[in-house]
Formats: C-alpha cells, sequence, structure tokens
C-alpha cells in the first residue's frame, strides 16, 4: 500500500487498452475513492481535463488531514470500451510522516 503525506497532492493515474493491448479512449472514465470497508467516498467523472494522451487519464487528490490514521482507501478507475467495462484498482494511505 502506497503511503502519501497530510497536505501532500495524490495523482491517480490509469491507462486503458483494447484487447489488442492498443492504447484506447473509454467512451465512459470515472474514478472512485473507497474507504477501508469499501464504502464509497468520492466519485468524478474524468474528462478531456483529465487526459493526458490517448488512452491515459488522471485525477489529482489533496491528501486531507481527516484521512489519516485510517488503515487505508482504495480508488478504482473505470472505463467502458466498446460496451464492456475496464477496471484498475489500487491502495494508498495518509499519513502525517
Amino acid at each position: 500500500m502506497k503511503k502519501y503525506l497530510i497536505g501532500n497532492t495524490i495523482r491517480f493515474k490509469c491507462v486503458f487498452y483494447d484487447f489488442d493491448k492498443n492504447k484506447v479512449d473509454p467512451s465512459i472514465v470515472k474514478l472512485t475513492i473507497y474507504d477501508g470497508s469499501y464504502k464509497k467516498v468520492d466519485e468524478y467523472i474524468l474528462g478531456a481535463n483529465n487526459k493526458e494522451s490517448k488512452g491515459t487519464y488522471f485525477y489529482d487528490i489533496v491528501a486531507a488531514q481527516a484521512e489519516s490514521g485510517s488503515k487505508g482507501f482504495y480508488y478504482e478507475f473505470y472505463g467502458e470500451i466498446d460496451g464492456s467495462p475496464s477496471i484498475n484498482r489500487g491502495a494508498y494511505q495518509v499519513t502525517f510522516i
């Protein structure tokens, strides 16, 4: 689990591929944040401002004091490619030190 310091900006990033391993832009791109109990905390719909290049999307969040000391959080990128879901998940923790 990756750790981030309170007050730092966290950049979540995901690359989407088709079945032929070519980068592709999904029709829908979302980033969802879950707490340690898998309860949805936030959801963000990503668009052109969050696109780095073909198939590559990002979203920036500032690590908050309120998140410190928790057991961690999970993030999920969700994209739809030709009507099929593509999901990428990871975990992170916010700490003072």
